[in-house]
């Protein structure tokens, strides 16, 4: 992940693949795909809600073009990725309605 994000809520930022194996050695496609728990979505919630909107904006792209299911992907994408997706259209979503 690149950009201003990454620079300033670097802790929010899933680990993508390249760099999961790299840190970590390989991982069973169970433990890759593990959805956050409660507690972890809530602190990404209490993260992105101390965001600037341009910041939101750019985790929400990263999240979305982690989620593509392009043809040159490994197939469906992450629990984990699927739900910062959502976390951030959330706060997206309610800061256009308020």
């Amino acid at each position: 992940m690149h950009g201003r994000f990454s620079e300033i809520e670097g802790e929010f930022r899933t680990i993508v693949r390249g760099e999961q194996k790299e840190k970590y050695g390989r991982l069973s496609v169970v433990e890759q795909d593990q959805p956050f728990t409660e507690e972890e979505l809530r602190e990404r919630r209490r993260q992105l809600a101390h965001l600037s909107r341009y910041d939101v904006l750019d985790a929400y792209r990263e999240a979305h073009r982690r989620c593509c299911m392009s043809g040159s992907s490994d197939g469906v994408p992450d629990a984990r990725s699927i739900q910062e997706l959502v976390c951030a259209w959330k706060l997206l979503r309610s800061w256009m309605k308020g």
